[in-house]
């Protein structure tokens, strides 16, 4: 016989009662929101897929995918599919066990996340199931189904309960390579790595090569080579410094364990970068393009405007990298630049390489810096040379045509901000065209050489003195948006640039100076300089687009 403490945990434990079942259909491209405002509700999809806003969390949803809501809290979901999108929904209320002892107080459940059930066949039957026999004709038949509701219940309890314990398990494998990554050039064993994720030695093991695909060791060693690449391309170190900061305390094991591991020692490697190399750069294709090397991946934002010249280069995401796109593409070398997040580099530092190239250098000196990685310091050097001969053709003939005096300010449109780049950013306006740039820019220029951008709020626009006004086209679907919203500010309205039609918005592609594209701005300068008139007035909210 149990203790009064266990008696009483016994009573807390609620009972459960189905309510209502009912099947819910949405439709392609509709939103339904959901609250029952004293009953717990179970959804799972039948069909279709889509969004779902829930506890201010969004997650996507597909066949199998399943969640809970306690009583009075909102769920949206919407088809973003072409077909309907169908659920089952069953409300069902907890009954009080004992006086004072309600059970919807003690019910245990997680609410915070979508889960799929594991096979999905048998949630879903056992819901049509109960779906089919909705209202039940007698007392008898309500029993049967109230017992089958219990049993899918305890089913779900079970499989989130697993579901519980594989992810923080996953959750501490993950930590444990995180930690890897920054403590890779330290004396690691299995066993200390095992303890330090509070698993056992052989669980550690089979969860990180379920989760990596490599054991703990292998993927250390393979960790370690990759960072010794990146030491080797970049050069400047002597071998058994390389050697050392990658993790390996012995030399000669450092150079046998490279050539098994790559099929090179690390001296020819270093000599045959950029040779039959497979890379991957999410920002700078323009700049491979120009030294004749095709990139086999990028993100979509560098390749939008250079589709003509790009089509056979893979996405690997919008403008964030995704590993399930590049992963597929086994690149030997990564070139990343500084605006990757620590989450993404360690992503794609699993895969292969990667050398971060500074986004915010000179446009001339960070080609010759990814140059010099690849092996291409003679073509860096012949593109700079084509391209400064071109410049100062372009400049004696429309200099004439650009008073010094006349400022333009370059324009990017956020959400309530405009920001001015600065005037190394743009080139082609500053530099070929001759331009000058606003004092407010130049006053904080002189401040930090370094500075990149200066926001100002819509609010403060008549701030901003410039004879033109140049609007770079943003690639977010709210542009359009911001920019009618700035456009009805009074000192957009006000100001002497909009009220001479000075006022000119440009693609997307005037904001990028990677080589290839400066190039091809220089082509474009004849163009540009007629929507650009430096005398008389000009044409309100002209656009240049691309030949």
């Amino acid at each position: 016989m149990g203790n009064a403490s266990d008696e009483n945990t016994r009573n807390q434990f609620p009972l459960f009662v189905l309510e209502e079942v009912e099947k819910v259909c949405v439709l392609a491209k509709d939103t339904r929101r959901f609250r029952a405002e004293s009953s717990f509700s179970f959804m799972a999809v039948a069909d279709g897929q889509g969004k779902l806003w829930l506890q201010e969390n969004a997650e996507q949803i597909a066949k199998g995918a399943c969640w809970m809501v306690e009583p009075a809290t909102f769920c949206e979901i919407a088809n973003t599919g072409q077909k309907e999108l169908r659920l089952y929904r069953l409300l069902f209320r907890t009954v009080e066990r004992s006086k004072g002892n309600k059970g919807g107080e003690t019910f245990r459940f997680r609410f915070d996340h979508v889960f799929n059930m594991k096979p999905a066949h048998r949630v879903l039957v056992d819901c049509q199931a109960l779906l089919r026999r909705w209202p039940a004709e007698d007392d008898i038949e309500q029993f049967k189904m109230q017992i089958a509701f219990q049993q899918l219940l305890c089913f779900l309890f079970e499989q989130t309960r697993t579901v519980d314990a594989e992810e923080n398990s996953a959750a501490a494998i993950e930590r444990s390579i995180a930690y890897l990554h920054d403590h890779y050039a330290d004396e690691l064993t299995v066993q200390q790595l095992a303890k330090q994720a509070n698993l056992g030695v052989r669980q550690y093991t089979r969860l990180f090569k379920r989760t990596t695909g490599k054991s703990p060791i292998d993927y250390l060693t393979t960790y370690r080579i990759n960072r010794s690449k990146e030491e080797l391309l970049i050069g400047g170190e002597l071998l058994h410094t390389i050697s050392r900061n990658s993790g390996f305390k012995d030399t000669h094991y450092f150079n046998r364990r490279f050539k098994q591991i790559v099929g090179l020692p690390p001296k020819q490697y270093a000599c045959s970068r950029g040779c039959d190399t497979k890379i991957v750069t999410p920002h700078y294709v323009g700049d491979m393009l120009a030294l004749g090397v095709k990139p086999i991946g990028a993100l979509d934002i560098s390749l939008d405007s250079l589709r003509e010249i790009a089509s056979s280069i893979k996405s690997i995401g919008d403008n964030q990298v995704e590993l399930a796109r590049i992963e597929p593409l086994q690149p030997d070398l990564i070139v990343a630049s500084d605006f990757m997040v620590s989450s993404e580099f360690s992503v794609i530092s699993r895969l292969a390489p990667v050398i971060v190239v500074p986004w915010d250098e000179r446009p001339f000196e960070r080609l010759q810096r990814i140059a010099r990685v690849l092996g291409k310091e003679a073509e860096a050097n012949q593109w700079l040379e084509r391209y400064e001969l071109k410049k100062k053709v372009v400049q004696k003939r429309v200099r004439p045509l650009v008073a010094p005096e006349i400022t333009a300010a370059v324009l990017r449109i956020d959400n309530g901000k405009v920001w001015l780049h600065a005037p190394r950013f743009f080139p082609t306006v500053y530099e070929v065209l001759g331009f000058s740039a606003p004092s407010l820019l130049v006053n904080h220029v002189q401040q930090d050489e370094h500075i990149r951008r200066v926001p100002i709020d819509f609010a403060r626009f008549a701030d901003l003195q410039a004879d033109k006004l140049i609007v770079i086209r943003g690639r977010e679907q709210q542009f359009q948006e911001w920019f009618d919203e700035l456009q009805r500010t009074k000192g957009w309205k006000n100001h002497e640039a909009v009220r001479r039609g000075q006022v000119h918005v440009l693609e997307h592609r005037w904001a990028s100076y990677e080589a290839i594209t400066l190039e091809w701005q220089l082509d474009q300068v004849d163009r540009l300089l007629s929507y650009l008139p430096t005398t008389g007035v000009g044409r309100s909210c002209s656009i240049v687009k691309s030949s």
